[in-house]
């Protein structure tokens, strides 16, 4: 499958924006340590106050300058591992965890896990972004204005709170999706081959469905990676971003949402007043990223549906087919394991046979 994946073109338009950007944000930490330059006051001829940020690009190249004298660029790239990064980290553990719910309770416990996952069907109806609101609102804005501008909890804390809630929130209904993708597995003929050979619940698992799973727990991952950057978009306009927000004063001496972490999301949030006013490029430089990103994250996705897509046996390895058409021919008595009388028509001709 990866052999493939590498061969197309579209992969790796996506993977490029998503690496330059991470490993950009990376190596920033690591020799300048987030330090974010902040653009001066101009000054006419007479030493007097001619402009203040916000600064156009053009100004304070490359991408301007915000209301708290920031470097936009700076800021950005600042906030795209916590963007792109726990964006990533948020998808797996939702993939991880809903695999070995929706294995588990399909293998072991089905009517259980029926009964336990059929209501959560029902969230896939309410807006996800509202109930994170809900529930990240204090830990991530209000506990601050409650306490002058202080949080009760420290950086990382938050930002943990915020992985847990967002990756809890979407678990039932992938959950619910790969337990309904095993139970269609269980139904094929090969796997009641392995079972009347003897195979086991482990052994079906690694040796049938692991290789047939593996591909679309790939297309899941994928598509919850644009699910989270989405809700994160979203969250932003509530004011939620990972890590927190707070009120500052501005440049223009007015209170202002301040993200911590600076994810794109966040950003979205704190410059989104600017998008009727005669700074709309402060708003619309995050909306850009978080779309590109997405639209990145969407590019994978679909080199990824064309390698499944392309290989007959649902993306399958060789090794892997193989032991399927073994499996298959044991079962009609045509494989290596055959147990089936053999006659002679001599012995049966004396009534031996």
């Amino acid at each position: 499958m990866v052999r493939q994946l590498v061969r197309k073109p579209l992969f790796w338009i996506g993977f490029f924006y998503i690496f330059l950007w991470l490993a950009g944000s990376f190596a920033y930490l690591w020799i300048w340590h987030n330090h974010i330059p902040i653009a001066d006051l101009t000054l006419n001829t007479q030493h007097r106050i001619a402009a203040r940020p916000p600064y156009p690009p053009q100004q304070f190249p490359p991408l301007g300058a915000d209301d708290f004298a920031q470097s936009i660029f700076i800021v950005v790239l600042i906030g795209a591992k916590f963007t792109l990064g726990f964006a990533i980290l948020i998808a797996w553990l939702r993939v991880v965890l809903a695999a070995i719910i929706g294995v588990a309770f399909r293998l072991w416990i089905p009517k259980i896990g029926r009964i336990v996952l059929a209501p959560f069907e029902s969230l896939s109806y309410f807006p996800i972004a509202l109930l994170a609101y809900f529930i990240l609102q204090w830990v991530l804005f209000q506990d601050a204005r409650m306490h002058e501008n202080h949080f009760s909890y420290g950086f990382w804390a938050r930002t943990w709170i915020t992985v847990a809630v967002l990756t809890l929130i979407a678990l039932p209904n992938t959950a619910q999706t790969l337990y309904n993708e095993t139970d269609h597995l269980l139904q094929k003929e090969f796997i009641e081959s392995a079972k009347v050979l003897g195979g086991g619940r482990w052994h079906l698992v690694r040796k049938h469905l692991q290789p047939y799973l593996f591909p679309r727990l790939v297309l899941v991952f994928v598509r919850e990676i644009v699910q989270v950057l989405l809700l994160m978009a979203h969250l932003g306009l509530f004011n939620l971003a990972i890590g927190g927000i707070l009120m500052k004063d501005n440049m223009f001496s007015h209170e202002a949402p301040y993200s911590l972490s600076n994810d794109w999301g966040g950003l979205i949030g704190a410059y989104w007043h600017f998008l009727w006013t005669t700074y709309p490029y402060l708003a619309l430089i995050p909306i850009v990223l978080v779309t590109l990103a997405i639209l990145s994250v969407k590019a994978v996705l679909l080199a990824v549906q064309q390698v499944v897509e392309q290989d007959v046996g649902g993306g399958l390895s060789k090794s892997a087919k193989y032991k399927q058409r073994t499996a298959d021919a044991t079962a009609v008595g045509n494989g290596p394991l055959s147990f089936e009388p053999v006659t002679d028509p001599d012995r049966q001709a004396y009534g031996m046979g």
